[in-house]
């Protein structure tokens, strides 16, 4: 079996869908097994075909997580068992793909644990980039091809069958550019990581001063309710009514 290697999507590209998300290992060979669907996805699976043909997927979906939600413990536990005997059989499968692998499996694990680290770096960089935060790591290089490449893709007629063509065009100019236009990138580069690195900070603190506000809002809601259910409780208690009862009639 011969590892085909990691593919991963582009470092300027933080977008979600599925085209630019880190991809797991490709193998020349048979695939591992599939990992066993949980509880709810097997309900999902078996009453979808139920709901109302004019919903679309999203408000079906919406739909079977508050039939979910609403489900008792007992008739969850047909959906329990049905994923407990698909998690056995996985882990017999994945066992059995583990020794096929023979010599070649060290190497499965490695690069299983490189895609695992790869995809929480992708998805950090998207959650930063959602609340403004900037990535300070721009090299000289980077940043030429910022400059350069839209136009350069502009003469090959665009298009994105022509981006490896440019990209390997660019870095042919980049070799071939003298020390000191290279030090002007690399400086700008530095000057913009130090801007972005100020930014981001200032941006985690205010996230912090949020959440630590919301927190102390939503903590004092909380013990407000608690002490008017406290107060509630104590008024409706055969002791607090008798002590009404017996301060009306003294008055």
């Amino acid at each position: 079996m011969r590892l085909l290697g990691l593919g991963e999507a582009p470092a300027c590209s933080l977008s979600t869908s599925a085209a630019s998300f880190v991809k797991r290992p490709v193998f020349d060979g048979p695939m591992p097994p599939k990992r066993p669907a949980s509880e709810f996805a097997i309900f999902v699976k078996t009453n979808m075909a139920a709901l109302p043909a004019e919903l679309n997927i999203r408000e079906k979906m919406q739909r079977l997580g508050q039939m979910w939600k609403s489900c008792s413990e007992t008739d969850k536990e047909s959906y329990r068992v049905q994923c407990m005997k698909l998690k056995e059989e996985y882990e017999q499968k994945l066992g059995q793909f583990m020794d096929d692998l023979g010599p070649k499996k060290e190497e499965y694990v490695q690069q299983l644990s490189a895609y695992k680290h790869k995809k929480q770096d992708f998805r950090k960089a998207v959650r930063d980039k959602r609340k403004g935060i900037q990535g300070t790591n721009m090299s000289g290089y980077t940043l030429y091809l910022q400059d350069n490449f839209a136009a350069s893709l502009d003469a090959h007629g665009g298009g994105r069958e022509n981006v490896p063509i440019v990209m390997k065009e660019l870095a042919g100019r980049w070799k071939e550019l003298d020390e000191n236009t290279k030090l002007g990138y690399k400086t700008r580069a530095t000057t913009i990581n130090s801007e972005r690195k100020a930014k981001n900070e200032t941006l985690v603190e205010k996230t912090v001063k949020v959440d630590s506000a919301s927190k102390e809002k939503v903590s004092s809601k909380t013990s407000d309710t608690k002490k008017a259910a406290s107060r509630k409780t104590k008024e409706s208690s055969p002791t607090a009514k008798k002590a009404a009862v017996t301060d009306k009639h003294t008055k």
